[in-house]
């Protein structure tokens, strides 16, 4: 277990949960970067906690972490349990900083923008909490009070604090697929999926293509008008969904669909849905989807289906072992 992955379990994962694991498209607007890169320099990264040394995730005044990053040397990447597999290799970044809106935040990067394979990049704005949690962990706005690594991050909300974060003080970014530099899907891009949510208080775009040798296929849908509070679905302009059989084999007749030309009948229910704060930092707030039940991200996600043993070996939590280590790939 690696202290950056503590921070990854207990402030990354909750939000991203909440979220629902979507995916972020280019060409985003709103007060926050998004760039997949650190706000600070290395100079005032180097200033955070300067005598802050083994051990310092479980201060309150936690700042920092680095490692197998583009951006400068590991700094708090290793192990407090005895046993552990010390050899995670995920690039990790995080730092403490001040949003636009005066508030201080967990600003985190999973990935590295700048290797030619990069097919995976995350980054989150979390705003921290107002107290430590029992354990004097380093709060956010969101659940959780266990060490996560050593707790089960698959396991009660309670502890992992996965699914639980307040939605109007985080901002997410993913891009999975072929990716470019900054993250935008690469021009002819086979696989490329895309989430972005800019603004605390609104609503996220999804974006998803596909460009094969006989289908071509993009999906999107532009969430971004609508506040947590409204719960209205988005009009048939918020949404593009188109496909393309091609090649050989594609029919002659009925080979493509535009929804905005070819659906005879629209029904959008996309942003129908509100998110009411809980209590004190608003975490494990509550989702209601207007016309139906929807899914609940703090209780309603099996979170094995996200565990790879490949990626990810014992130091998550050593119930999983019957689910696979990284020996046996």
């Amino acid at each position: 277990m690696r202290q950056g992955r503590v921070i990854y379990d207990h402030f990354l994962l909750s939000v991203v949960c909440a979220t629902a694991l979507l995916f972020t498209p280019p060409g985003y607007a709103g007060p926050f970067g998004l760039d997949f890169r650190p706000d600070l320099t290395e100079e005032e990264f180097n200033a955070l906690d300067p005598a802050c040394g083994f051990g310092c995730y479980r201060s309150f005044t936690l700042t920092k972490a680095r490692c197998n990053s583009p951006w400068g040397s590991d700094w708090n990447c290793g192990t407090n349990r005895a046993g552990a597999i010390n050899d995670e290799l995920t690039p990790f970044y995080n730092e403490k900083v001040i949003g636009p809106d005066g508030f201080t935040y967990f600003h985190t990067i999973i990935g590295d923008p700048t290797l030619a394979d990069t097919d995976f990049l995350q980054e989150t704005y979390i705003r921290t909490g107002s107290a430590p949690s029992s354990n004097s962990q380093a709060a956010t706005a969101s659940n959780g009070d266990q060490f996560n690594a050593q707790s089960n991050p698959m396991g009660d909300s309670s502890q992992s604090g996965s699914g639980t974060a307040a939605i109007t003080k985080t901002i997410v970014r993913q891009a999975i697929g072929d990716l470019d530099s900054n993250g935008d899907c690469i021009a002819g891009a086979s696989v490329c999926q895309q989430f972005i949510k800019s603004e605390l208080d609104g609503k996220p775009r999804i974006e998803q293509s596909y460009d094969l040798p006989d289908m071509y296929a993009l999906f999107s849908m532009d969430m971004t008008t609508k506040s947590y509070d409204d719960g209205t679905a988005i009009d048939s302009t918020s949404v593009t969904n188109v496909l393309e059989l091609k090649g050989p084999n594609a029919p002659e007749e009925s080979a493509n669909f535009d929804m905005a030309n070819d659906a005879q009948i629209t029904d959008l229910t996309g942003g129908a849905y509100t998110w009411t704060p809980g209590a004190g930092d608003g975490a494990s707030g509550t989702w209601q989807y207007n016309g139906g039940s929807g899914l609940d991200p703090s209780t309603g996600i099996n979170w094995s289906n996200f565990y790879d043993s490949c990626q990810n070996d014992l130091w998550t939590f050593q119930g999983n072992a019957a689910m696979g280590t990284r020996s046996d790939c």
